[in-house]
């Protein structure tokens, strides 16, 4: 059974509001289950280089986390930046252009 999407964003808001990181990333990782259940993003890293808001926020919750001086992090802004969901970015144009047939079909 799928999680509800609201109760995750209520989990998150809690986890916001008392400042708890580690809830705080539990219920990012489940909504970004939810937004995206066939490539649900593994990790907070990987999910704050998905989005096109709050990026920053999730990146300072990882470090906050995993890093070594466990700094504040911005839960407030967390919040505001999902508060509506989690909105991927546009994806980047592709670079590399297709390349054109060896040679040409002969009609």
């Amino acid at each position: 059974p799928r999680p509800d999407r609201g109760a995750v964003l209520r989990t998150l808001q809690a986890a916001c509001r008392d400042r708890d990181a580690s809830a705080a990333a539990r219920s990012l990782v489940e909504l970004a289950a939810i937004e995206w259940p066939d490539q649900p993003p593994l990790s907070l890293g990987v999910l704050a280089g998905r989005l096109s808001t709050g990026g920053d926020a999730v990146r300072a919750l990882d470090r906050h986390l995993y890093g070594a001086g466990h700094g504040d992090w911005p839960a407030d802004a967390l919040w505001a930046a999902v508060r509506d969901g989690l909105h991927a970015a546009p994806a980047a144009p592709d670079p590399d252009p297709p390349v054109p047939p060896l040679y040409a079909r002969q009609a």
